[in-house]
């Protein structure tokens, strides 16, 4: 198993390299065989995937029960949707698919400090996995976090360190400090990104082999849509699936690079204005990924959508009176779900939406349009 950087084409051997990006300052990728998707019979979570993921130990293996979050048939405005519900993750969030696999691999690695920047939920859930791993987790925060995601990251035992600025100088922050420990960043890390795609692999479990036509999801860092599409072909290359669904890119309008790009095919992140938005876990204006997300959205026939806070503060209404609270930047998705299905060439479509955070970590900030 070797990380090899698509930027300059350097490898390195997986197994000997703490390195957390290239000399070149491109991202890591692992190069590697894996058998296609098959779960182990009679298990259930993320891990009884494992003979299709990167190679753990046994013994270093973090796990606490994450994956296998439910599928629900939701109707949203008159449009029927089906609800992947990630946020019933052990922490509330997507993010623990990422962690159990990107820390069960650094504790294989002897690695005993990890340092992370985080708008609130990657952190959380790493001070989760690294604690329960008995490692020492730092994470630095923007200092205008929802209370409630800075308080779950110490109930952890995580350390927490808000920092001024902007997403950009609370991660140079963290990679500052981390020369005396290891920078685990979500973005950057190519175990967590595989973690994800075994949202792809139930989604088509959950749909008795078949495809969606389209999912919708919250895009920041990117993490959740490249691994949903690393999934699908995956499922696709083995021939278990005829095609792959349309992935469709759901931002907020304040913070949206992505859409941005896709609209001008940009070759490069496109400089954007960070307004204030409900959506603060994916107000991200250099995703590390960018060149990448723009591919897969190339090779679903894709799309990207900018929404506006009160599309975003409507659709979160609308999902608590469903019975699903999530937080506001799952809504972002929702509300990117609806303008999409109501496009006349969408409207019998089979759309799955990824509802990424629980409602409970943004209930001491609610949402007004």
């Amino acid at each position: 198993m070797n990380l090899m950087c698509n930027r300059c084409g350097r490898q390195e051997a997986a197994a000997s390299t703490l390195a957390w990006r290239c000399p070149c300052g491109g991202p890591w990728h692992l190069q590697l065989q894996v058998p296609p998707p098959d779960s182990i019979p009679g298990q259930r979570g993320l891990w009884r995937w494992r003979r299709s993921l990167p190679g753990v130990p046994e013994a270093a293996i973090v796990s606490l029960g994450e994956g296998d979050t439910p599928l629900v048939p939701t109707r949203l405005d008159g449009r029927q949707f089906l609800m992947k519900c990630d946020f019933c993750n052990p922490t509330g969030s997507w993010k623990d698919r990422g962690w159990t696999l990107a820390v069960s691999h650094l504790k294989a690695m002897g690695i005993s400090h990890l340092y992370e920047d985080s708008s609130g939920n990657a952190g959380a859930s790493l001070a989760a996995y690294g604690g329960r791993a008995g490692m020492k987790v730092s994470v630095f925060v923007p200092a205008d976090i929802p209370s409630p995601k800075r308080r779950q990251i110490a109930a952890y035992g995580g350390e927490v360190i808000p920092i001024s600025g902007g997403r950009d100088a609370v991660a140079a922050a963290c990679v500052e400090a981390a020369r005396d420990g290891f920078y685990a960043g979500h973005a950057w890390n190519p175990w967590f990104h595989w973690g994800p795609c075994t949202l792809a692999w139930e989604i088509v479990e959950d749909l008795d082999g078949r495809i969606p036509d389209a999912v919708v999801m919250p895009v920041g860092q990117g993490g959740i849509l490249l691994g949903l599409f690393h999934g699908f072909n995956a499922l696709h290359g083995a021939g278990r699936i005829s095609g792959l669904p349309r992935l469709v890119a759901a931002q907020a309008a304040a913070c949206a690079p992505v859409v941005r790009g896709w609209l001008t095919q940009a070759d490069q992140v496109p400089p954007v204005e960070v307004g204030p938005t409900l959506a603060d876990a994916i107000r991200t204006p250099r995703p590390v990924r960018y060149g990448e997300i723009l591919e897969a959205l190339r090779s679903t026939n894709g799309t990207a959508l900018a929404i506006s806070e009160e599309e975003i503060a409507t659709a979160h209404a609308m999902l608590a009176r469903s019975g699903l609270l999530v937080e506001p930047t799952s809504a972002v998705a929702a509300a990117a779900a609806l303008r999409y299905g109501r496009e006349a060439q969408h409207g019998d479509e089979t759309v799955v939406v990824i509802l990424t955070g629980l409602g409970l970590k943004a209930l001491a900030d609610p949402p007004t349009a």
